[in-house]
């Protein structure tokens, strides 16, 4: 049993030695490590292989070989790996690779969990040619390849123990390069062909050790692309002010016409006040306003920006749009804002974020008491 045991110990040092030494001389080395460690990984796969391949004739393997073994591995994926001088290890003029993916996607929209959770598939591969398919990617526009403009699509991403993370692509024929951003997560329906003609395809280096490849046999005439985006998700403005219970602010900033600008591309912190807090009001409704007087009773309760309570209670205090100061305050586990409780917070939506309070805000904070 022991002999069997020695005997594919020293299999398994033959195999991992020459495989090293073929990936080490390979051209695949050069996107996924550091080539100026080439020397050191080609030595280590050479005498992983001596020692798997004399075991196997019959020399006795001395203390300590696989010790040796495991600092050889090591030193290879560690110190190989294309960390501290990897920006230069593939050479930025080299019109066969173009840099910096990563560094081209909005991370906070877009977190790396949330491209491994979504980009599962590669349909360059899985899907035949002519099978229609729809999938998730990062963009990287191309432009113009032999009269055809192209963007490739990142589909697939996962971590790997020689680089940070590895990503997989497919070319997609698409005219209105225009209408898409590099770094962009973007949905494509199209349909997959094969390339007819060899097409010079680059890879991207993302900073120090992410490589995507994009494949070389088939492509996407793409029918459609949409722009994937979490807050795509989330509701509007409009709707998460709407309906019951809160229903009066909504009315509000329709009559002060401020739909408009909430719906626009800016973001806004927005203190909604329940239907019961305008009940509740003293003197005039906003139904009664006249429209100067409503247009500033609106601005008082909305924040340009997009602030989380607990961002708020960091910061302490904050201005409206009319310039006036907005106090939070947290104590015995109750937060309010101007004197005013927070009854639901963080309520996000496609373009900031809806906090709704009771009562309505009072004046500015620099007149309350500290």
């Amino acid at each position: 049993m022991k002999r069997i045991y020695g005997l594919l110990e020293s299999c398994i040092l033959a195999m991992m030695g020459a495989g090293m030494l073929w990936f080490s001389l390979s051209d695949r080395y050069g996107l996924l490590m550091n080539v100026k460690f080439r020397p050191l990984t080609v030595s280590g796969a050479v005498l992983v292989l001596l020692l798997g391949v004399a075991t196997l004739a019959g020399a006795q393997k001395r203390r300590g070989a696989n010790t040796f073994v495991f600092v050889v591995m090591l030193a290879v994926v560690v110190v190989g790996k294309p960390y501290l001088p990897a920006v230069g290890s593939i050479g930025q003029s080299d019109p066969g690779v173009e840099a910096s993916l990563w560094e081209q996607v909005d991370t906070k929209r877009y977190p790396r969990v949330l491209l491994l959770d979504l980009s599962s598939r590669r349909p360059s591969e899985e899907a035949s040619p002519g099978r229609s398919v729809t999938t998730i990617g990062i963009v990287k526009r191309l432009g113009v390849l032999s009269d055809r403009s192209s963007f490739a699509l990142m589909t697939t991403f996962m971590y790997c123990c020689l680089a940070d993370a590895v990503g997989f692509g497919v070319r997609v024929q698409w005219d209105d390069l225009d209408s898409i951003e590099d770094g962009q997560l973007a949905i494509v329906s199209g349909t997959v062909h094969n390339e007819e003609l060899p097409i010079e395809m680059p890879n991207f280096r993302s900073g120090r050790a992410m490589v995507s490849s994009v494949n070389q046999h088939r492509y996407l005439v793409a029918k459609q692309i949409l722009s994937y985006r979490q807050e795509d998700r989330l509701p509007t403005m409009t709707d998460a002010i709407s309906g019951p219970r809160k229903e009066r602010f909504g009315q509000a900033l329709a009559t002060a016409e401020m739909w408009s600008e909430l719906d626009g591309p800016d973001r806004y912190t927005v203190f909604v006040p329940v239907d019961l807090a305008i009940d509740a009001m003293d003197g005039m409704k906003p139904v009664e306003m006249p429209p100067t007087v409503l247009e500033s009773f609106v601005k008082a309760h909305i924040v340009r920006g997009d602030y989380s309570l607990e961002e708020l209670e960091e910061v302490g205090s904050v201005r409206n749009l009319d310039g006036e100061h907005i106090k939070v305050r947290s104590a015995n586990g109750e937060t309010t804002v101007n004197g005013s409780r927070v009854l639901f917070k963080n309520r996000r939506t496609r373009n900031g974020v809806i906090h709704f309070i009771y009562p309505v805000l009072s004046p500015d904070a620099s007149t309350l008491d500290p």
